[in-house]
């Protein structure tokens, strides 16, 4: 959206979707990060020139930003949209690690994690990228927190003890995109699966 605000203010009508551009843009910072992200790959991933992409999104780190912002957005409507609204108590959860190691599988590169990626990568480490960092863990825990509630309404497990799972649940879900950009997508498998047992292990008898 704020892409296409600043090509706007120009008075004349773009000759490209701000949006896709965006959507490329997303997949060169998920391989190679944003320090070995260069000028050139952005120019040869959008086909756009330097100056175009200059005049429409501003320099590189607000094309990062946009890029973060449309990464979380397909995490939302992928991974936590179901574990947020579901109607499955630990059952939401093992999917969702079924669906994290399939998203892992099918990423670009076995890349992992955008955001996590970018949470350990030294640059850009600007308040707004660690605000879309924390915003990241924060949409995933309260995701997490709403299927346990779900699973201790349902009797699966006790309530006691939510908020050291959560703990649990969201230091896996970092491990698994961290496992898939440095050992690759079949070690991630494993680890997700792993995950599973240990939410499995949880229901009540």
């Amino acid at each position: 959206m704020g892409a296409s605000r600043r090509g706007a203010r120009t008075g004349r009508p773009l000759g490209f979707d701000p949006d896709a551009v965006v959507d490329r843009a997303v997949a060169v910072f998920w391989v190679y990060g944003y320090e070995g992200t260069t000028t050139s790959l952005l120019e040869e991933a959008t086909a756009l020139s330097r100056s175009s992409m200059l005049n429409t999104f501003g320099p590189k780190e607000q094309l990062f930003l946009a890029a973060l912002d449309r990464y979380q957005q397909l995490l939302d409507d992928t991974l936590l949209a179901p574990l947020r609204t579901g109607s499955g108590g630990l059952a939401d959860i093992e999917t969702f690690f079924a669906s994290l190691a399939r998203l892992k599988r099918s990423a670009p590169g076995s890349c992992g994690c955008l955001i996590v990626n970018t949470s350990v990568e030294r640059s850009p480490s600007t308040p707004q990228v660690q605000q879309r960092v924390g915003r990241y863990r924060n949409a995933l825990a309260e995701a997490l927190s709403a299927a346990l509630s779900r699973a201790a309404n349902a009797g699966e497990i006790s309530a006691a003890g939510s908020a050291q799972r959560i703990d649990v649940l969201v230091a896996l879900a970092v491990a698994v995109n961290w496992t898939a950009r440095s050992s690759g997508g079949g070690a991630a498998q494993r680890l997700a699966r792993s995950a599973r047992a240990i939410v499995a292990d949880w229901r009540l008898p």
